[in-house]
C-alpha cells in the first residue's frame, strides 16, 4: 500500500490501518517524491492518494502514476470539504 498525503496526521490515520490490518505500507508527504517512481511502485500496488495537496495535486499524480503503470489501484482519499 503507497499513502501519498501532504498531512501528517492523516497520511497517519491512514497508516494506522494498515497496520491493524497487516498491510505493508510506504508513506509519501510530498507528491514530487512519489513521481520519482520508487521500487515499491510497480502495476501491483495500491495507492491512496490526496486529491488537494500543493504543488502537484492527486489528480496530477494519478494521471502520471497511470500513465506508467496500467494495472495500479488508484483510490481517492480528502479531508477537504471542497466540493
Amino acid at each position: 500500500m503507497i499513502i501519498l498525503d501532504d498531512n501528517p496526521m492523516n497520511a497517519g490515520v491512514l497508516a494506522s490501518y494498515c497496520k491493524k490490518s497487516n498491510v505493508s505500507y510506504k508513506t509519501y508527504i510530498e507528491s514530487a517524491e512519489l513521481l520519482k517512481f520508487p521500487e515499491e511502485l510497480d502495476n501491483d500496488s495500491v495507492c491512496l492518494i490526496d486529491l488537494y495537496m500543493p504543488q502537484i495535486d492527486g489528480f496530477e499524480v494519478a494521471k502520471a502514476i497511470r500513465g506508467k503503470f496500467e494495472r495500479v489501484l488508484l483510490f481517492a482519499v480528502t479531508g477537504s470539504d471542497r466540493d
